[in-house]
């Protein structure tokens, strides 16, 4: 299967700590954890609070 990659720029760094802490949190990766979020977003229709437990 082929992958995509995905850049984001300009990341505030309260906001990258917020998600490297909650990657950490849930013992993963920040890559799992932001590739986790993403997958939930499109799940959820990309609407709505999106939240990942670990």
């Amino acid at each position: 299967m082929s992958m995509a990659t995905i850049e984001i720029r300009d990341v505030p760094e309260d906001l990258y700590e917020l998600l490297a802490a909650g990657a950490a949190l849930c013992g993963m990766t920040l890559q799992e954890y932001l590739l986790a979020l993403l997958e939930t977003a499109a799940a959820d229709g990309g609407y709505g609070g999106v939240a990942v437990t670990g």
